[in-house]
């Protein structure tokens, strides 16, 4: 045997004499029974990853609202006084020494709508006092209100145009929802898998554990027949030895266990690892199904990915995104010219009273209309803006080309996986029983005296290799249809999980 020599030199100093196999850390005082689905609905709700990845659409959430702040109503209101005083420089002066007194007040309400046009409704009063004797109307007040209203023609009279930062938003908030859909089905992969892991170190430990038994009744044989004088100490050396390599690999096969375990703690509450608690899992590795067709699953596989993987509805938002953009830029492109207009009524008097009357009556009135006209002789802003928006356009739909094909190898592989391991089971299962098939004859010729005990423990080997293999290539097998159905974008329903049910934050920061 490869190992045997090591064991002879190591086994004394490493052991120290304990024949149990037991490793020295102590045992968790807690077993926890635990099914796939528990533990990942136990991740869905405690793994700090995912939660991690929660809290981007509701930062994007935010950056809606922000972007709906460009159509907010304005109020807005001022207020200004002064107090003049002047010498009188002619007999037309009204006083020799001029005072004035001024006050104002404006109240007003504006708005831009998402189409480009904007409304500024406005209501003012001025009082006007001074000492100059000429004037008729003294202190005299000033009421007005009006109407101001502005209608982009060229630029920014696009609704598209206006409202493109808004649909970049609301865009950005549902890929920000795609890549969490991607990280919760990673994150739940991550737990299959780590359970898979999990599965396997307890499996090959008990495996392990067989093969000790083994290698512990055939030490005891041979020392039986040592002293009756049937077999030379070289039999109880290499049976000794192969019990030592056995414990060893025991004790290597529980660090496993205690690691995937750990992996598996943290996907699933982290709390768990602070605490002495052993997971068992109760699921065991699906019945080997009918035998997959490789062809027909590859082209289902990708009719569901393009309608279902979380990343092709992400770039495929990201184009309507891009498309917005694009709007905007070819809007700017264009001239400015705005029509302008505003219609107000206006009252004077010598009290607020008497001039709110004045103007209520509309014989002081004001109607106006303008045009405002602007170009960029260069418009190199507007250009470049709109060339880097075509562009990026470009680069997308290249990246969603090369994305398909990623994707298409991501099925291919996970199909071809799954056809792999349906026949590495089956061959592993003929290696086992040929395995068993040949340690029984060796054990057999053993105790006929044709064969030794280095022949046995060699042969076992190969048993506990061939165990080893099949229950890999089982949970393999279970582990590969469950990346069919990640790759394809439908592991969530798998195990019943709504995206919907999932964005709200879960784990508190205290």
């Amino acid at each position: 045997m490869k190992t045997i020599a090591v064991a002879l030199l190591l086994s004394a100093p490493l052991l120290g004499g304990d024949e149990s196999g037991a490793p020295p850390a102590s045992r968790p005082a807690k077993v926890l029974a635990v099914s796939l689905k528990e533990a990942v609905s136990l991740s869905l709700n405690h793994n700090l990853d995912v939660e991690v990845a929660r809290y981007q659409p509701w930062i994007e959430d935010q950056n809606v609202l922000a972007a709906l702040g460009t159509w907010d109503h304005v109020l807005y209101a001022q207020a200004s006084g002064s107090e003049t005083t002047s010498v009188g420089f002619s007999s037309l002066s009204g006083a020799t020494r001029l005072e004035n007194d001024f006050a104002s007040t404006t109240l007003g309400l504006r708005k831009v709508l998402p189409f480009g046009a904007s409304y500024d409704l406005s209501y003012s009063f001025d009082r006007s006092l001074s000492n100059n004797s000429f004037l008729l109307i003294n202190p005299r007040w000033t009421q007005s209100a009006g109407l101001s209203l502005a209608f982009p023609i060229l630029r920014g009279g696009s609704t598209a145009a206006n409202t493109a930062t808004l649909v970049v938003a609301r865009i950005g908030r549902d890929v920000s929802v795609d890549q969490f859909e991607k990280s919760l089905t990673d994150s739940v992969f991550a737990v299959i898998a780590a359970y898979a892991d999990l599965s396997f170190a307890i499996e090959d430990k008990r495996v392990k554990e067989q093969s000790l038994e083994v290698a512990r009744r055939l030490l005891d044989d041979n020392r039986r027949k040592f002293d009756r004088g049937v077999v030379a100490r070289i039999d109880v050396t290499q049976a000794d030895a192969g019990v030592a390599v056995r414990e060893e690999e025991i004790i290597t096969a529980e660090a496993a266990i205690q690691n995937a375990a750990d992996r598996l703690k943290r996907l699933m509450d982290p709390s768990m690892l602070r605490e002495e608690v052993s997971l068992v899992p109760v699921d065991r590795p699906k019945a080997l199904e009918t035998a997959i067709d490789e062809r027909g699953a590859v082209e289902k596989g990708m009719e569901e990915a393009l309608a279902r993987r979380p990343e092709i509805a992400q770039i495929r938002r990201q184009l309507l995104s891009q498309d917005a953009v694009i709007a905007r830029a070819e809007n700017d492109l264009l001239p400015r010219l705005d029509l302008t207009g505003r219609a107000s009524v206006n009252g004077t008097d010598d009290d607020y009273a008497g001039s709110a009357h004045d103007a209520s009556r509309g014989d002081n009135r004001e109607l106006a209309a303008g045009l405002f006209f602007e170009i960029p002789l260069e418009r190199s802003s507007a250009r470049g803006s709109l060339t880097r928006a075509e562009l990026e356009k470009r680069r997308l739909l290249l990246q969603e080309r090369n994305l398909q094909n990623q994707v298409l190898v991501e099925v291919r592989e996970a199909v071809r996986a799954i056809k792999t391991n349906e026949q590495r089971i089956e061959a592993g299962r003929r290696s086992r029983l040929l395995a068993q098939e040949q340690l029984d004859g060796e054990l057999t010729r053993r105790e006929q005296g044709l064969s030794t005990t280095f022949r046995v423990l060699d042969v076992q080997e190969d048993l506990i290799l061939a165990q080893t293999n099949e229950l890999k290539a089982k949970l393999d097998y279970h582990l590969a249809l469950h990346r069919l159905r990640q790759v394809t974008g439908v592991l969530l329903e798998d195990f019943g999980v709504l995206l919907k049910d999932n964005l709200q934050p879960r784990v508190s920061l205290r």
